[in-house]
């Protein structure tokens, strides 16, 4: 439907309308994983605000275009065009544009890695989004900011955020990054729980966030030695995220999936299982075979 008011919308002469619809593919296409087709289109629509004038719009595609700069080749560019978006929505006083590149700061910075830098955007995403009236969506942030905590090794901290948001947050009992560190700390029972509860009510925004709690349940099942089970989450997760150009989750459950054959494969050398040790071979190799494939990838 999206394309369809691509087509419907003229290109001349320049229209917010066809602004609009142009971010409203870009941004759809960001959701499906399609990063390289979006930028044309988000490129297109900021060339088409600038035309008609619309500093609202151009505010809105320059906050698109920045996330996938991030996403595919260029940080520094990426975040460069988010502030720029961000000072146009302060010109004409628009709160949601402000919102976006706050949000967009943190989760960009997070997602290249760039996680010392990324924590500096959530405090002052923390700081200035109750000003906009925005507040409430800031337990999404305090997630991403225990997430980059956990991946530094700062666990204390990160649970420390987590409980923060659990206080200040009336939905900031789930946490998703909580799952993982109940995972790695130990906490099998509390952590089953956690992850089942997200599977069965969340509604997610894009295939990589509804990949996430089935990566934390392959880890889960196969610190258990459940490796059966952890083979069933690495294989539904893969499935879910195969064919986006969103790596990150679909790293980690290729990471776990090889751990989970290595385990296997041990055993199965321990005992003499010599079917079962080539079988988690091939697997494991198969793993790795598709990771050297996603390092190719754009961003």
């Amino acid at each position: 439907l999206v394309r369809r008011a691509v087509d419907l919308v003229p290109s001349e002469p320049p229209s917010t309308d066809r602004t609009r619809v142009l971010a409203g593919l870009a941004g759809k296409l960001i959701t499906d994983g399609q990063y390289l087709e979006a930028r044309r289109f988000a490129t297109e629509a900021v060339e088409m605000a600038r035309a008609c004038g619309s500093v609202l719009a151009e505010s809105d595609s320059l906050n698109t275009l920045g996330v996938l700069a991030t996403m595919i080749d260029d940080v520094e560019l990426g975040i460069t065009l988010i502030r720029s978006a961000r000072e146009l929505a302060e010109q004409c006083g628009d709160p949601h544009q402000q919102m976006r590149s706050y949000w967009n700061a943190v989760s960009c910075l997070s997602d290249a890695g760039e996680w010392e830098r990324a924590l500096v955007a959530f405090h002052e995403a923390d700081a200035q989004l109750p000003r906009l009236g925005m507040e409430h969506l800031l337990p999404d942030l305090f997630a991403n900011a225990a997430d980059i905590l956990f991946k530094l090794g700062r666990w204390g901290a990160a649970h420390a955020v987590v409980d923060e948001a659990r206080e200040r947050f009336s939905d900031g009992s789930d946490v998703p990054v909580l799952s993982e560190l109940l995972v790695e700390r130990g906490d099998f029972d509390t952590a089953r729980e956690l992850i089942g509860a997200r599977l069965a009510r969340h509604v997610f925004t894009d295939r990589e966030q509804q990949g996430w709690p089935l990566v934390h349940l392959a880890a889960l099942e196969n610190w258990l030695r459940h490796h059966d089970a952890a083979r069933l989450a690495v294989d539904e997760a893969l499935e879910i995220t195969a064919n986006t150009e969103s790596p990150i989750a679909t790293a980690y459950a290729l990471a776990i999936g090889c751990r989970c054959e290595a385990d296997v494969a041990e055993h199965a050398r321990r005992y003499g299982h010599v079917a079962d040790e080539e079988a988690a071979t091939r697997r494991a190799r198969s793993f790795v075979d598709q990771m050297s494939m996603l390092m190719q990838r754009p961003g």
